[in-house]
C-alpha cells in the first residue's frame, strides 16, 4: 500500500512531522487560548506573520540552491562516515555553491535583522494600547534569532540537494517534537510572547548540532576553498533565480499577509483567531506537498542525466497523489471544523 502511494522513508518522516503538528497543534492552541489574553494571542500569531517577511530577503533562493546542488551530486556519493567521494570537478563546483551561498545568506540575514526589526517596531507600536503589553524585547530577540536561522538555511538546503533527504526530514521531525514539548512546559509557566523565541532557540540548537557534529565531515569538505572549476553564477544560477525570486516575492502575499491585515484593521483578538485557522490550513497543505517536495533532489538528478521520461512519470504520479491527499484533508477539515 505504501509503495503504491509512493511513500518512501523521506516522505514518511515528512508526513510524520506534519502528523505530529496536527496532533500537537490543538494542544498548543489550547494552551495559548488558556494562558494568553486575546491581545497576546493576536501579537503571537502576527509575530510569526511578520517573521514571514524573510521571504522578501530569500526570494526562493533555497529552491535554486537545492536544484543546483542536486545536479552536481549526480556525480558524487556519501560514504558511511559522511565524507564525500566522486568526481573532483563536481565536488569543487558544489563547494563553490555552498561557500558563495553562505555569504549571500549572511548579507540577507543582516538586512533582515535591520529592516524587519524596525518594521515590526513601527507596526506593533501603532496599535492602540501597545504600551500595555511587553512585546518589544521578545520581538527584537525573535528577529535576531530568526536572522541567525536564516543564515544557516543553505547548509541544510545543500545537504537535501545532495539527496540526503531522509536525515533532513528526520531532523525536521525531531525538531518539531522537541520544540512542542518544551513550549508546552514554558507556556503555563508564563512564557507569553517569549514563546516564539523559545521555539526558535530549539530550532537553532537542533540544526546547529546536525551541522556542527553529525555532518561535520560533509561540511568540512565543502567549506574548503575550491581547487577546481567553480560555478558560473551569471550563466548557471541567476537566470533561474530571477524566476524563482518573483515566485517567492508573491509567496508572502499568499501565505503571510492576511494576518497583519487583520491585526491592523480588526485588532489583535481577531488576528489571533485568524492565525489559529490559518495555521491548520497551511499545515494541511504542507503535508500534502510532502510527496513532491521530498523528491526535489531526485528530480534534479534526473534532469542532470536528462532522463525526462522518468522525471515526468514520477512527477505527475506524485502530483496526483498529493492533490488527492489535499482533497481528502480539506473535506475532513470542512466536516469537522
Amino acid at each position: 500500500m505504501l509503495n503504491r502511494l509512493e511513500v518512501d522513508q523521506a516522505v514518511f518522516f515528512a508526513i510524520l512531522a506534519r502528523a505530529w503538528q496536527f496532533l500537537a497543534g490543538p494542544v498548543t492552541l489550547l494552551l495559548i487560548a488558556t494562558h494568553f489574553t486575546g491581545v497576546e494571542q493576536g501579537y503571537y500569531y502576527t509575530f510569526w506573520s511578520m517573521i514571514g517577511l524573510q521571504t522578501f530577503f530569500e526570494l526562493s533562493f533555497h529552491n535554486v540552491v537545492l536544484n543546483v546542488a542536486s545536479h552536481e551530486w549526480e556525480k558524487l556519493a556519501l560514504t558511511t562516515d559522511r565524507t564525500i567521494t566522486g568526481d573532483a570537478s563536481a565536488l569543487s563546483r558544489l563547494a563553490s555553491l555552498l561557500r558563495v551561498t553562505v555569504v549571500i545568506y549572511g548579507v540577507g540575514a543582516i538586512l533582515f535583522l535591520a529592516v524587519v526589526s524596525f518594521a515590526g517596531w513601527v507596526f506593533f507600536g501603532w496599535e492602540e494600547g501597545s504600551h500595555l503589553i511587553h512585546w518589544q524585547a521578545p520581538w527584537v530577540v525573535l528577529v535576531a534569532l530568526t536572522a541567525l536561522a536564516f543564515w544557516m538555511t543553505p547548509f541544510l538546503t545543500v545537504l537535501e540537494g545532495c539527496n540526503q533527504v531522509k536525515p533532513v526530514y528526520q531532523l525536521h521531525f525531531a525538531r518539531a517534537v522537541a520544540g512542542n514539548l518544551i513550549v508546552w512546559v514554558c507556556i503555563p509557566l508564563g512564557a507569553s510572547l517569549w514563546t516564539p523565541v523559545i521555539a526558535t532557540i530549539i530550532r537553532l540548537a537542533c540544526e546547529g548540532y546536525f551541522i556542527a557534529f553529525r555532518y561535520r565531515r560533509f561540511y568540512s569538505a565543502l567549506l574548503r576553498k575550491p581547487t577546481g572549476p567553480v560555478l558560473d553564477w551569471r550563466v548557471e544560477v541567476w537566470p533561474f533565480q530571477w524566476r524563482m525570486g518573483l515566485r517567492g516575492l508573491l509567496g508572502y502575499f499568499n501565505a503571510y499577509l492576511i494576518n497583519p491585515i487583520v491585526f491592523h484593521y480588526a485588532g489583535p483578538v481577531a488576528a489571533g483567531q485568524m492565525g489559529m485557522t490559518w495555521q491548520v490550513l497551511t499545515s494541511l497543505q504542507a503535508a500534502a506537498l510532502s510527496w513532491v517536495t521530498t523528491r526535489t533532489a531526485r528530480f534534479g538528478m534526473l534532469v542532470a542525466k536528462r532522463d525526462f521520461v522518468e522525471l515526468d512519470r514520477i512527477f505527475f504520479r506524485l502530483t496526483a497523489i498529493a492533490f488527492g491527499m489535499l482533497s481528502i484533508g480539506s473535506i475532513v477539515f470542512c466536516i469537522f471544523v
